[in-house]
C-alpha cells in the first residue's frame, strides 16, 4: 500500500470505529479497491448520517450508534432523508456538498439492496438537489501569458509583496506554469516530491484521484523552470535524498493546498483583475483543458485521459464551452500560422 493510501486508511478506520461493522463491509467492498480518498468520503458521510438518525425517536432505546442494526435502515423513509439534507443546508452546506452526501447514502443503500440485505432505498423517494448552473471560467491563452509575465516579473504587485518576490519567483513560476501546462489537480501537484519528476522524459508520476499512479507530461519550458527551482532547493537544503516535497515554503515545509490557492489569487488579482475573484488552481486546470482541446483538434478522448476523468461526460464540459466561445477563438488558426502565442 502506498503512502497516501496508508494515510487515508488510518482516517477511514478512525471513522469506521464509531460505526456498525456492516458499514466497514460497504466502505471496503464498494467502488474501486484502491480509491481510498473516495472511501474516506463515504465513511465520513455515512457517519454524519448515522449520527443524525441515532437521535431520531425510532432509535431512542439505543445507547450507541453502533447499536443500529442493518435491518433498522429499512425504517428510514424519504421524509427523513429530506429532513436530514435540509438540516445540513441550514448549517451552511452548499448544494454540491449536499448532492455528494445524498449520493453517499444512496450508494450505501444500493450496495445492501444488491446483496439482498435491505429492501428499499429511501433516497430515491427524497427530493433531488438542484445545482445552480455555474459560469464556466477559464483563462484564454493571452490571459495565461499575462499571468505568467506577472509571476515571472512581479510587475504590478504591491510594494510589500514585490519586496518578497525574489524569494518565491522560481517556485511560483514553476507551480503556475506546471498547472497551466499539465492540467494537474492542486492536490496532485502539492503531494509530489522532487524524485517524482523525470526531466529526460519531461514527466511526473502522480497519484490520481481514482487511487492509481499516472505519468503526466509537461513542456520543455516547464521542465526548465522546474529544474531551476529544484536545483536551488537541493543546494539550499543540501539534499542527498530527493524524497523531499517538490514545493515548499521558505522553511522547507511542504506547501499546503491553501497556500497555493492564496499564491494563485495574489497574481490573478494583478494579471486578470476582472476574473480574479473566480480564478483558482482548478480554473488553471480548466484553462489547460480549453487550450489543449483547441490545440488537439478537439480530441476529447485524449483530453479525458490527461485530465483523469472517469466519465467522458465530465470532459464534455470543455467541448460545450468551446462551442459557446467559438466567436472569441475565431482567430486561433490565424494566430497559430503567424506564430503568435
Amino acid at each position: 500500500m502506498n503512502k497516501n493510501n496508508k494515510i487515508y486508511s488510518r482516517k477511514i478506520n478512525k471513522e469506521l470505529e464509531k460505526l456498525p461493522d456492516y458499514i466497514t463491509e460497504f466502505v471496503y467492498n464498494h467502488g474501486k479497491m484502491n480509491n481510498y480518498a473516495t472511501k474516506y468520503e463515504y465513511s465520513r458521510d455515512i457517519y454524519h448520517f448515522f449520527e443524525y438518525i441515532f437521535h431520531l425517536p425510532l432509535f431512542k432505546e439505543y445507547r450507541d450508534i453502533s447499536d443500529i442494526v442493518l435491518s433498522d435502515l429499512d425504517k428510514i423513509d424519504g421524509t427523513i432523508i429530506n429532513e436530514y439534507l435540509n438540516k445540513l443546508s441550514l448549517q451552511g452546506n452548499k448544494p454540491r456538498t449536499l448532492q455528494r452526501k445524498r449520493a453517499s447514502i444512496s450508494s450505501m443503500y444500493t450496495y445492501f439492496i444488491d446483496i439482498g440485505k435491505l429492501k428499499n432505498n429511501p433516497v430515491a423517494a427524497s427530493q433531488k438537489i438542484q445545482l445552480e448552473k455555474e459560469e464556466f471560467i477559464y483563462l484564454t491563452e493571452k490571459e495565461q501569458e499575462i499571468l505568467l509575465y506577472c509571476v515571472r516579473t512581479g510587475e504590478g504587485l504591491s510594494h510589500r509583496k514585490a519586496g518578497h518576490h525574489d524569494l518565491y519567483v522560481d517556485r511560483d513560476s514553476a507551480i503556475i506554469l506546471l498547472l497551466l501546462d499539465s492540467g494537474l489537480r492542486i492536490s496532485e501537484l502539492a503531494s509530489t516530491e522532487i524524485i517524482d519528476y523525470d526531466f529526460d522524459k519531461c514527466c511526473v508520476e502522480v497519484m490520481r484521484k481514482i487511487g492509481e499512479y499516472q505519468t503526466v507530461f509537461f513542456s520543455d519550458e516547464c521542465a526548465s523552470y522546474l529544474q531551476t527551482y529544484f536545483d536551488k532547493q537541493i543546494d539550499k537544503y543540501q539534499l542527498t535524498d530527493t524524497h523531499f516535497p517538490a514545493f515548499t515554503n521558505n522553511y522547507g515545509d511542504r506547501l499546503t493546498i491553501r497556500s497555493i490557492e492564496r499564491m494563485v489569487k495574489k497574481y490573478a488579482e494583478v494579471a486578470v483583475p476582472g476574473k480574479a475573484k473566480k480564478i483558482t488552481p482548478a480554473k488553471l486546470r480548466s484553462s489547460f483543458a480549453m487550450s489543449f482541446y483547441n490545440a488537439s483538434d478537439h480530441d476529447i478522448v485524449k483530453l479525458q485521459h490527461i485530465l483523469n476523468h472517469a466519465n467522458l461526460a465530465t470532459t464534455n464540459i470543455y467541448a460545450r464551452a468551446a462551442d459557446t466561445d467559438s466567436e472569441k477563438t475565431r482567430n486561433i488558426l490565424q494566430n497559430a500560422r503567424a506564430g503568435k502565442k
